[in-house]
């Protein structure tokens, strides 16, 4: 008889649980869009701030040493690599946490 008592006690505790598990899932499966979203957003300001970054240090440097746009050039490429640098970093990051 006490057999009998311990597995149905398991199977509430079981069932308890799994009902436990399903609300949580649902919880972050609604959660999903939003947290999507601010992972896109973050990633398009990591990109733009290094190529504004990059850009604004190359029209200061033209305008400090009046020349034509070559620091502008050489510097948005700059961005653009360390936008792109960020953006890589960003991903290895999540691709680990997953």
């Amino acid at each position: 008889m006490k057999k009998s008592a311990d597995i149905q006690n398991l199977a509430h505790k079981i069932d308890a649980f799994k009902t436990k598990e399903q609300a949580k899932d649902t919880t972050s499966r609604s959660l999903a869009p939003a947290r999507d979203a601010f992972k896109g957003l973050q990633i398009c300001i990591e990109f733009l701030s290094g190529v504004f970054i990059g850009l604004s240090i190359g029209i200061f440097s033209d305008w400090l040493f009046s020349s034509r746009p070559v620091f502008l050039a050489l510097f948005g490429i700059f961005g653009v690599c360390a936008g792109v640098l960020n953006v890589r970093r960003f991903a290895k990051q999540e691709s680990e946490v997953s």
